[in-house]
């Protein structure tokens, strides 16, 4: 309806605005008249209102950023979109994988890849943490890993013991790692809502392993 809007919850929470307040978009005001979700991020937010009113706050009338196009059964999207951009001049046409991986490859240029380098740097900490445990450890049992030799015990047993050990060290990391990181969540989301905590399962097999 014109004079309302919707807008993300998280940007609601952070201003202090709730159904049925009044806000201040580009000079012109409007009445908040819902709310909606997973529509906000640390690089931009998004905000309904009607096509009458956003024709007058950008003084474009009859304008479009884009259009969405919903192709007939047995059409490929991807045919149709080389059929759009042949058929109108300057036009960008892009299936909706295409489009996602454009969005994908900017957010990756926003900083997604510096999240993976510090995720890759978090796991060679984790690495020789581990590996400086088991070594201290090791050399704090070097007595009796001589004992244990002397009355007969392979090399390889002596090594499996020690690999057992690290193999459980980091089994119960993970374990707890998982915990606090669910544990966490709601604390995190609480104090900073903008930013959203999803964990895969795919991503903590990956972790894991």
């Amino acid at each position: 309806t014109a004079g309302e809007v919707i807008i993300p919850d998280v940007l609601a929470l952070k201003s202090g605005a709730g159904l049925g307040d009044t806000i201040t978009i580009m000079g012109r005001q409007f009445r908040v008249a819902g709310l909606s979700k997973e529509t906000f991020s640390m690089a931009n937010s998004i905000t309904f209102l009607s096509y009458s009113d956003l024709e007058k706050l950008l003084s474009a009338p009859g304008m479009a950023s884009y259009f969405l196009v919903t192709a007939e059964p047995g059409v490929s999207p991807e045919a149709l979109a080389e059929r759009i951009r042949q058929t109108v001049p300057g036009a960008n046409a892009m299936s909706r994988d295409a489009f996602v991986a454009s969005d994908r490859s900017m957010a990756r240029q926003m900083g997604v890849d510096i999240i993976r380098v510090m995720t890759l740097v978090g796991f060679v900490v984790g690495a020789l943490v581990i590996g400086l445990t088991m070594y201290t450890a090791t050399v704090r049992r070097a007595r009796e890993y001589g004992i244990a030799k002397a009355l007969g015990a392979r090399n390889r047993r002596l090594l499996g013991v020690v690999a057992f050990q690290a193999l459980a060290i980091t089994l119960l990391g993970v374990v707890v790692a998982v915990a606090i990181a669910y544990l966490a969540r709601p604390v995190i989301q609480a104090l900073v809502p903008e930013i959203a905590l999803v964990y895969p399962l795919e991503s903590m097999v990956r972790l894991g392993l």
